[in-house]
């Protein structure tokens, strides 16, 4: 059975909090705790959260803002958190990361990474999860966020805000991004030059002249040239003699 059980024995079901911020957290949690999901430990975060999503949730993993990948979830491949049940959550230790260039250390902020039921997964960003109690996971629209009690002053915290600019913030570098990339390949392209086309001409094979030889001998010149002779007309002039 999953975390939606109501008993002690369920699976991710209940154990005794390994620490003094566990117990803190199950003693200011109104919400009937079921289960427990992540292993205690003195440098991690622990808070209660009630999924208010709509499914069951299915996949829970943080990491710090700066890591790349998240690591394993805290929720197993059976277990679960069904929606509108609560649980107290045990996140790995966040590190504080450092402002560029200063010594000034800051807050340890996490990113979350939530998958439902239905297989849709959401990215909760810049979360300060160690002044986190008593929290409320929702969804809306496109993104998750967190409805919470600040474990510092008491007060009311909701992440949706933030959260949206957050996503505005990346849609506009990846925007920019794009317009960058397009505006330099447009500045490589080269205009084509048009060259007028060379046609082929086809060349023209010199012939040699073919010589035929003579075969009617020195007989053909004489009798032609006789022939031509005797049957030629000569005109005489009338010749006037004078005294």
């Amino acid at each position: 059975s999953g975390a939606s059980s109501a008993s002690a024995s369920a699976a991710g079901s209940m154990q005794a909090p390994a620490s003094s911020s566990s117990e803190e957290v199950l003693e200011a949690s109104d919400a009937a705790l079921t289960a427990e999901f992540g292993e205690a430990d003195s440098e991690g975060a622990t808070f209660s959260v009630a999924n208010k999503t709509g499914q069951d949730i299915v996949g829970f993993a943080a990491k710090d803002v700066n890591a790349g990948e998240f690591g394993q979830s805290i929720i197993s491949e059976d277990d679960f958190l069904a929606n509108g049940e609560s649980a107290v959550v045990h996140l790995p230790k966040i590190e504080a990361g450092s402002s560029e260039g200063s010594d000034v250390q800051l807050k340890a902020m996490a990113d979350i990474a939530v998958t439902l039921k239905d297989g849709s997964s959401y990215e909760l960003h810049q979360i300060d999860v160690y002044d986190v109690a008593d929290a409320e996971l929702r969804v809306s629209d496109t993104l998750a966020y967190l409805d919470y009690k600040s474990a510092s002053t008491g007060e009311s915290v909701s992440t949706l805000d933030a959260e949206q600019a957050f996503i505005q913030a990346q849609q506009e570098q990846e925007a920019a991004a794009q317009a960058e990339q397009e505006a330099a390949e447009a500045a490589a392209y080269q205009e084509p030059v048009y060259e007028e086309p060379v046609y082929y001409e086809e060349p023209v094979y010199y012939e040699e002249p073919v010589y035929y030889e003579d075969t009617t001998g020195g007989n053909a010149g004489g009798n032609g040239g006789g022939n031509a002779g005797g049957n030629e007309d000569v005109c005489v002039p009338d010749i006037i003699l004078r005294n």
